[in-house]
């Protein structure tokens, strides 16, 4: 009899439980006040709120979805603010490309003991507890492998260099990339906040929603079944 490996086993579990852990941290405000306001109320219910609002009813806000993630490092803007961040010399970082084509080979490797599901499954993990705010949002910045001209503010794109192994053979010169939708900090002299729509319990929020709106979109309010997709006379 072959003896089962554990280790993949034991990753999940200890991921889940440090994702679990950690939940309440990933959008609890910066403050150690209630919501927004002070008046958020917490009425008796056999359910909690889709939004996981009152998880915590002396705050109600800890861990609700459209709140701040919480920071573990204070934040680093050029301008304290909101710019992106700069070298010490105030040169640009190096291309975000160029550090994942040097850590990461582009080569396959297979790996002749954890299979893809961990991958699958962690990153499910992963988006039920952080959804940005933003994150789906179409936003041209590098249209066709070239900088778009009079892009939005929000554009961010990311630098290929010109003796890259891949894009260069291509004439690819950026990768799309827009930065996430943030909070307008209280003083104009606060960094701003980036929100995270997804609420911090592992409760399929990436599936049912976390908002009444999304829930209800996705129903079909018969049997308690979800909407689905036809294709060929088949769900």
């Amino acid at each position: 009899m072959q003896t089962v490996k554990r280790t993949p086993i034991i990753v999940i579990v200890l991921s889940l439980a440090v994702c679990r852990a950690s939940a309440w941290f990933v959008t609890k405000p910066p403050t150690t006040g209630t919501t927004s306001g002070g008046t958020a109320a917490c009425p008796s219910s056999k359910y909690r709120p889709i939004d996981s609002s009152c998880s915590s009813r002396l705050n109600p806000g800890w861990g609700k979805a459209g709140e701040p993630y919480a920071r573990m490092l204070p934040p680093n803007y050029a301008d304290g603010i909101s710019s992106p961040p700069v070298m010490t010399n105030g040169s640009a970082y190096v291309s975000a490309r160029t550090i994942s084509f040097n850590v990461f080979s582009i080569d396959e490797v297979p790996d002749p003991n954890n299979t893809l599901v961990n991958i699958f499954f962690l990153q499910a993990i992963g988006n039920d507890l952080s959804a940005p705010a933003g994150s789906d949002d179409t936003v041209e910045c590098c249209a066709n492998g070239q900088i778009v001209p009079n892009a939005p503010n929000r554009c961010f794109p990311v630098a290929i260099p010109d003796n890259d192994a891949l894009y260069s053979w291509y004439n690819i010169t950026c990768l799309n990339y827009a930065r996430l939708l943030t909070r307008t900090p209280a003083q104009p002299s606060q960094p701003v906040q980036q929100m995270n729509q997804a609420t911090s319990l592992l409760d399929l929020s990436f599936v049912y929603g976390s908002t009444v709106s999304q829930s209800n979109s996705l129903r079909t309010f018969s049997g308690g079944r979800l909407l689905a997709v036809r294709r060929n006379g088949m769900e």
